[in-house]
């Protein structure tokens, strides 16, 4: 079996994993919620209690998933290409960042188990920005402008865990994990630091 076709096939598996994990976590959320809150009207529990996946649900979620990783394997490749490191091809890049991205269906995971076994009588402002084992869980909502939301949601375990498997990936690569990290965090690192500016900058401009 050839490079491009395994990076096919655990793409293909990485959307399936995710697809049924985000209609879970959907299901999950919103009959939870509706069955705390009795003051919903029937169309509601109706619309959220009863959600199905549609054609549009299943593309936005793979083109978000394939841009983010092309986005990452094309910033992972400036950051070797900034430290004299040009023996990679992009498809062996790409498929590292695919390997890393699976991280992400954990904090799913994590979060249907919570919102069924340990969170009680939320409001609907706690499933919305509530992201798992992340640093806004601990603030009280109400008191942090919208535009502090996003950033405090993306300091959380699953993202360093992401950072940390990508180091590990590319320091095996080039047999040198220190150096491997140091590429990770100073192009990854950037690019995400620069990406939570601008979605700061768009809140506060539009909220």
């Amino acid at each position: 079996m050839n490079d491009r076709m395994k990076i096919l096939i655990g793409f293909i598996f990485l959307i399936i994993l995710a697809l049924v994990s985000i209609y879970f976590y959907e299901v999950t959320v919103s009959l939870k919620y509706f069955k705390e809150n009795s003051n919903f009207s029937f169309p509601h529990i109706y619309e959220f209690g009863n959600y199905k996946f549609k054609i549009l649900d299943f593309i936005v979620i793979l083109v978000n998933i394939l841009t983010k990783i092309v986005a990452n394997a094309v910033v992972i490749s400036i950051g070797l290409f900034c430290f004299g490191i040009r023996k990679f091809r992009f498809l062996k890049i790409f498929e590292i960042c695919l390997k890393a991205e699976y991280i992400f269906i954990l904090p799913i995971i994590y979060e249907i188990m919570h919102f069924n076994f340990f969170c009680l009588n939320r409001t609907f402002e706690h499933y919305k920005n509530y992201s798992a084992l992340s640093i806004i869980n601990f603030f009280d909502l109400s008191k942090i402008d919208d535009y502090f939301i996003y950033p405090l949601q993306i300091i959380n375990l699953f993202e360093l865990f992401f950072i940390l498997i990508l180091s590990y990936f590319i320091g095996k690569e080039i047999n040198n994990y220190r150096k491997g990290f140091k590429i990770v965090a100073s192009s990854y690192g950037s690019a995400l630091l620069l990406w939570v500016v601008v979605v700061m900058f768009f809140t506060l401009n539009y909220s």
